[in-house]
């Protein structure tokens, strides 16, 4: 509902109008997996069109929350009980980078591992969207 105000001999009054209809249509779209993973790649590539040649957006380093995530994975205080180095691990297992250069910095790495691992990372937002959500340890 929208609230208009109307001022009628100096008197404020506030009229409520029902606007909103259920519509007629469905406008959910449902994408298959491949699908999202292309689509996050694609916004990807169109961030990285945009501000090619810049080393800041709105004071922020380019990709600063992907090296803040990498920092907190390989951050020794958050890594006693859980182990999230293994799933660093993963990460770049899955974006295909050698052993020997998983303990290096985002920056450490070549512009093309870069990019395998945000397609990675991409592939794994668009599977956990899928990951059942009523999960139980027995």
């Amino acid at each position: 509902m929208t609230t208009e105000t109307t001022q009628k001999n100096s008197e404020l009054r506030a009229i409520k109008r029902d606007e909103h209809r259920t519509p007629f249509y469905n406008r959910a779209i449902e994408y298959t997996l491949d699908e999202k993973i292309d689509q996050l790649n694609h916004c990807a590539k169109l961030r990285g069109a945009i501000f090619k040649g810049k080393e800041t957006v709105k004071g922020k380093k380019i990709n600063q929350g992907l090296i803040d995530f990498i920092n907190e994975l390989n951050d020794v205080t958050n890594n006693r009980e859980r182990k999230n180095k293994r799933v660093i691990s993963l990460i770049y297992i899955l974006a295909g980078i050698k052993k020997d250069k998983h303990s290096l910095n985002y920056n450490q790495l070549s512009d093309d591992e870069q990019n395998r691992l945000v397609e990675a990372l991409n592939q794994l937002k668009a599977v956990s969207s899928i990951l059942p959500k009523d999960l139980a340890i027995k």
